[in-house]
Parts: C-alpha cells; structure tokens; sequence
C-alpha cells in the first residue's frame, strides 16, 4: 500500500488518527479515507489538517481537495 504525504505527516508529527480526526470534526474512518484516497477532504478540512501538521495543503494532497481535482 502506497503511503500519502497526508499519512506520513501525521505519523511524522506523532499523530494518531483519532487525534486528528478531533481536530478537524470528522469521524477517525474520515481521516483513513482520506490516507487512502478514498475520499477527498474539503477545503476547509484541508486547510485545518495543514496548519495542523504544519505543511502546505498541496504537498499534503497533491491530488486536490473536494471540489477541486490538481
């Protein structure tokens, strides 16, 4: 299974799944779905799980976000 930029930064940054899955206001299946490319976060979850982990939301989601594909 191919790792994400998103995945890598939250385990680089030492964040469990139902942590960030708080933060944002999600279920904790959201933040896997997201990890997995199952679903897209929208901009505004993209941009909450960004300043969260402290990077870009483009590097974390080179695919794009809800609404808007890369």
């Amino acid at each position: 299974m191919k790792v994400t930029a998103f995945k890598l930064a939250r385990i680089s940054g030492g964040f469990d799944q139902a942590t960030v899955a708080m933060v944002v206001g999600v279920p904790e299946n959201t933040i896997s779905k997201f990890e997995t490319g199952r679903a897209l976060p929208t901009v505004g979850q993209a941009r909450l799980l960004a300043e969260f982990l402290g990077k870009p939301t483009f590097e974390l989601f080179p695919q794009g976000v809800k609404g808007i594909r890369a």
